[in-house]
């Protein structure tokens, strides 16, 4: 790469005073190499490597005096870091990508646990860059031929792997009922979105590669254009009842109103039965004022004609077959008509 061209991987130092971590420790007001290393550190959680160093002036033996003042320390392979930083997960992880070179990214569990997927761990931190000539493999280390700095984000000064690039990567590493569960997490909290996900298909997709035949299937399952992904996994898990016992008709977060307006948005709704399913939650909901204002909106439902059934959160995980008698006579003892007061048809939010 010519020396005048930015190398995309690089992330830049952010603008601004040092944390007083750093800005505190005590150096001779002359010496503006150890200030610019230290503005590096800053940004990068206390540490900084061997080759930011020289660039900014200071050779091997300046790292040995500067170490011997007890200020610095060796954190691992090519990568000092400042003793006054605290040790933390996220430092750990640096000193990884560090290590790594300037192509390299936090990917899999570690990009998931940065994300915040849920149920992921950072450390050991698991590592991913650009595939080279007679690269080492270990349990942590990834490489891979197709990927690309648009495959990557930061996050706190972390290279991390995107959200649709870190579920195409889970989706070879756990079961793919989980690997659902959290693409509709990223879709519902726009930490993604389907056209990005339709794009690392096209990125990735290749003869043999793991993974992909699952997220192509869940890609799939959701290319509806009104499909709306579930923000809950209990909501997920009572979906996961209707398709195995071939309950259809039900549609996901649908808004409701009457002669007065809007109502609310309740959580299931079957139109042709005029069949409403809330889910009543042991997390929410619990107040008494809560409580009052539910019976307030269930009410106007009733009283608009539609019949609504009031589904518990422990039978949803542990009593499907009682979900689904309850559902199926339902529908089947509905009037098939529309509500009595003809309230707006419903509209998803």
């Amino acid at each position: 790469m010519d020396d005048a061209t930015p190398n995309p991987w690089v992330i830049p130092t952010p603008p601004g005073p040092l944390p007083a971590i750093l800005a505190s420790e005590p150096h001779h007001p002359k010496d503006d190499r150890r200030t610019r290393v230290r503005e590096i550190a800053a940004g990068q959680h206390g540490l900084f490597t061997s080759a930011q160093a020289r660039e900014a002036g200071l050779g091997r033996d300046s790292l040995r005096r500067w170490r011997e003042t007890g200020e610095i320390a060796s954190a691992t392979r090519r990568v000092w870091s400042f003793v006054s930083a605290p040790p933390t997960e996220r430092r750990s992880a640096m000193a990884a990508l560090l290590r790594e070179g300037d192509d390299a990214a936090l990917a899999t569990s570690s990009a998931a646990a940065v994300l915040g997927f849920g149920g992921f761990a950072l450390l050991p931190p698991h590592v991913m860059r650009v595939r080279r000539a007679r690269d080492p493999r270990t349990p942590v280390s990834h490489t891979s031929t197709r990927f690309h700095v648009g495959h990557v984000t930061v996050i706190d000064g972390l290279r991390v792997t995107t959200a649709a690039r870190t579920l195409f990567d889970l989706a070879a590493r756990v079961h793919p009922d989980r690997v659902a569960r959290l693409t509709d997490r990223c879709l519902s909290l726009r930490l993604t979105t389907y056209r990005d996900l339709l794009a690392m298909l096209e990125d990735l997709q290749g003869r043999g590669r793991p993974g992909i035949r699952t997220m192509r299937s869940i890609l799939e399952d959701r290319s509806d254009p009104d499909y709306r992904p579930t923000d809950s996994n209990l909501e997920h898990r009572f979906e996961q009842i209707l398709r195995d016992h071939d309950v259809a008709g039900f549609e996901r977060q649908v808004t409701i109103g009457d002669d007065g307006g809007v109502i609310g948005r309740v959580d299931y709704t079957h139109r042709q039965a005029t069949v409403i399913v809330e889910i009543q939650s042991e997390l929410y909901h619990r107040s008494l004022v809560d409580r009052e204002r539910d019976q307030v909106r269930l009410g106007r439902l009733r009283a608009s004609g539609w019949t609504v059934l009031e589904i518990a959160e422990v039978d949803v995980w542990h009593q499907p077959g009682r979900v689904v008698a309850t559902l199926r006579n339902a529908v089947r003892s509905s009037r098939h008509a529309h509500p009595a007061a003809h309230p707006p048809a419903p509209q998803h939010e």
